[in-house]
């Protein structure tokens, strides 16, 4: 089962799911209808978490953030579909999560750029077209999304540090 199937299930035995304020799992309804489908919400309880809050217009979203590491390095980091900061902070506990403003205008991308980018993005397997449009007005946008972009150009072997 996943976790639409899940939440169905549980909806059509008068239970109801949500997330505490804490970012648990939360139920209502009698226990006695709760037993049945339990055993499937707890084996899959990390997509049933991610679904509810997929769907929660209470939760702060956002798609671009800066993570400061220990070490100093700042990382520019999105996320498609758009989540709460917690979400990123939980992937990065070494680090400082915030989120990051999003320059309202885009510049084009040079050739060399563009093709740099394109490069990566094949060597990364992307192939999905929303999560590319909005990687490119990354790089569009921000320089230092940019920058990071030719740091892992170099790291893939698709271009050299001196340019």
């Amino acid at each position: 089962m996943n976790a639409p199937d899940i939440l169905t299930a549980a909806h059509h035995a008068g239970i109801r799911l949500s997330l505490a304020d804490n970012g648990k799992l939360k139920f209502a309804g009698r226990q006695a209808a709760l037993d049945r489908p339990l055993p499937e919400i707890r084996a899959h309880k990390a997509a049933v978490l991610l679904a509810l809050a997929a769907h929660d217009p209470t939760l702060d979203r956002h798609r671009r953030f800066s993570v400061i590491r220990v070490d100093g390095t700042v990382l520019s980091v999105s996320r498609c579909p758009a989540c709460p900061l917690a979400d990123v902070q939980a992937d990065y506990p070494d680090g400082v999560c915030e989120v990051e403003r999003v320059p309202e205008t885009a510049v084009a991308l040079a050739p060399a750029d563009l093709a740099l980018a394109q490069a990566v993005l094949k060597a990364w397997g992307e192939d999905d077209p929303v999560m590319i449009a909005e990687w490119m007005d990354g790089l569009a946008r921000d320089p230092g999304r940019l920058q990071q972009m030719y740091a892992q150009a170099v790291a893939l072997g698709l271009a050299s540090r001196d340019g």
